[in-house]
């Protein structure tokens, strides 16, 4: 019995580390005022980071947990759409990403994400964001 539950927990883990490897990679940008703002797509659970980059990162890190933000990858493309109601420089905008700067490896390209709505209301609200390559 001990080993068929060791079997299992085995398998279990072995399967999360796989559903986590075939992710995205963060989406981020730069706010007007120059905050670094990220976004997870495929996080379980979906929030947003901001902080300033230098030696005092770590002190400047802020966590807006469970941002209403939905991320898309269909046919009709990449879109990052957060609602109103959020308290994160992404509230109340909408992106719409497009590949560029070329291919890794794997075929997975870069993407730029547009600000395409809100932006212009939420002055925190970086223009574009960009998404790297999850792994080549």
């Amino acid at each position: 019995m001990r080993a068929r539950v060791r079997y299992i927990a085995i398998a279990l883990l072995t399967a999360t580390m796989t559903s986590l490897a075939a992710g995205y990679g963060m989406i981020m940008g730069i706010t007007p005022d120059g905050w670094t703002v990220a976004f997870v797509p495929d996080s379980r659970r979906l929030y947003v980071q901001i902080w300033r980059e230098g030696p005092e990162r770590q002190s400047s890190v802020q966590t807006f947990e469970n941002e209403p933000c939905e991320f898309f990858d269909d046919d009709n493309g990449r879109r990052l759409s957060c609602a109103a109601t959020g308290k994160s420089p992404l509230a109340g905008t909408k992106y719409v990403g497009r590949p560029f700067n070329g291919v890794c490896e794997k075929a997975e390209p870069e993407y730029e994400f547009l600000c395409t709505e809100g932006c212009d209301r939420n002055p925190r609200a970086p223009r574009k964001l960009t998404q790297g390559y999850w792994e080549c």
